[in-house]
């Protein structure tokens, strides 16, 4: 399945004082993450975050 081109569109959500973005289930299903799967959050210089 190719998602690598895709656009997705998320709101920012709040709970509890943090906030959260959801991960597109197709791309958490492509690279067969679970709940508990860890994941690195780059923040560029440019304000882009690097989820990977």
């Amino acid at each position: 399945m190719d998602i690598s081109q895709k656009i997705y569109y998320r709101n920012l959500q709040k709970i509890s004082g943090s906030f959260f973005v959801s991960l597109p289930k197709k791309w958490v299903e492509n690279y067969k993450l679970h709940s508990k799967s860890p994941v690195s959050i780059e923040i560029r210089s440019d304000g882009l975050l690097l989820i990977s």
